[in-house]
């Protein structure tokens, strides 16, 4: 994934920023929208901190900021023939978000009680979300209230910036993923961490020693939460949607085609020319989405006939998750032309033998998956 470069590059941008090496963050500032389009807020949220700190407009960091959107746009038109990432034209054509006042404050407010201050993704995690933004809001605005030096720190206002403000461009946007909130995420959760440490010093001795086993515990068992976490996805994604490409791969020629929708781990492994069904890097579903928009799904195949394709249990009902049926005919040409040559069904049963861990693994919600071929 992106984000983990996007928070390097962040947090880079920041060092840069407060320990004043101007140049490096002059370059930072045109880079990052090339990491990720929202990069762009938190481009703009670090030459306003500049600004705030010297008491100056810093012209050559925003030069640097302008001329980071005026590179992706050109490169985006002259790649993609389109000023937009073809991912935002495709989500925008899938999900057709709505964007009103009411509707952003909803959506903040969807983010702010589940994903936006969430300490790990699991089940149970995101049945507290609400819990877990309300103890960690708590935590910053007593930091803030008893530690009256850090008020004016402008590190510290940077990352609460990152922490509030970026959701509220997805809020806008209408469109969230969880991964979009992982930098803010890991903001707030900064913030609370060095506001929770000044606190542990200004407090008794006693006080101090229980802060600090008390602290210690959390940041152990959410990191160990966070590694049966990976664990769980790191099996799923290799020993199921892997598993999927590598079939492929044995059992077609590099001329073929696959049409299919999640993206990313089944194309890489199977090693050929892959439509996502989403259109984050087809712009040809897209076009189709946009002129067919009540069965673009079967006329694409009609079309391109792609070789394979690899859908979820609804192909089993000639239902699709895209909010429509195909007609009986349609219907009729499809089971003419296409067939089920393998199923794929997740059993962490047959993975490992230890309880414990088929136990983690079953946590887990799962997809299975039916391989079609064009018949011959």
């Amino acid at each position: 994934m992106e984000t983990s470069l996007l928070v390097f590059f962040l947090g880079l941008s920041c060092y840069c920023l407060y320990m004043g090496y101007i140049t490096v963050l002059a370059i930072l500032l045109v880079l990052l929208p090339f990491v990720r389009p929202d990069a762009i807020a938190f481009s703009c949220i670090i030459c306003l901190a500049k600004y705030f700190r010297d008491r100056q407009i810093p012209y050559l960091h925003i030069t640097s900021f302008i001329a980071g959107i005026f590179f992706l746009l050109a490169f985006n038109y002259i790649y993609f023939g389109s000023l937009l990432n073809q991912t935002i034209i495709a989500k925008q054509v899938v999900f057709h978000p709505q964007r009103s006042f009411l509707v952003t404050l909803e959506n903040y407010w969807v983010l702010f009680r589940g994903k936006m201050f969430l300490a790990a993704s699991t089940p149970l995690f995101r049945k507290i979300g609400l819990v877990s933004s309300v103890a960690i809001s708590f935590i910053v605005a007593i930091g803030l209230l008893k530690l009256p030096q850090l008020r004016k720190s402008m590190p510290l206002w940077t990352l609460i910036a990152f922490a509030l403000l970026v959701p509220l461009g997805y809020a806008f946007g209408g469109i969230i993923y969880p991964w979009y909130i992982w930098p803010s995420n890991l903001a707030i959760y900064s913030v609370a961490i060095i506001l929770l440490i000044h606190l542990i010093n200004s407090g008794s001795s006693k006080i101090r020693l229980l802060f600090i086993y008390s602290l210690v515990f959390v940041v152990v068992s959410l990191s160990f939460i966070q590694l049966l976490r990976s664990f769980d996805i790191g099996t799923l994604e290799y020993y199921h949607r892997a598993q999927v490409g590598k079939y492929i791969k044995e059992h077609s020629l590099p001329t073929d085609t696959l049409f299919l929708e999640p993206a990313g781990y089944i194309p890489f492994y199977s090693c050929r020319n892959t439509y996502d069904e989403v259109g984050l890097g087809s712009p040809t579903v897209t076009s189709y989405m946009i002129r067919h928009p009540d069965n673009w799904w079967i006329r694409f195949i009609r079309d391109y006939r792609p070789t394979f394709l690899v859908q979820p249990q609804s192909i089993l009902e000639i239902q699709k998750t895209y909010g429509y049926r195909m007609e009986p005919e349609d219907t009729l040409w499809f089971q003419d032309n296409y067939a089920i040559i393998q199923e794929f069904h997740y059993v962490p049963g047959k993975i490992f033998t230890l309880s414990i861990l088929r136990y983690i693994l079953s946590q887990h919600s799962h997809t299975s998956y039916y391989l079609y071929k064009l018949k011959s």
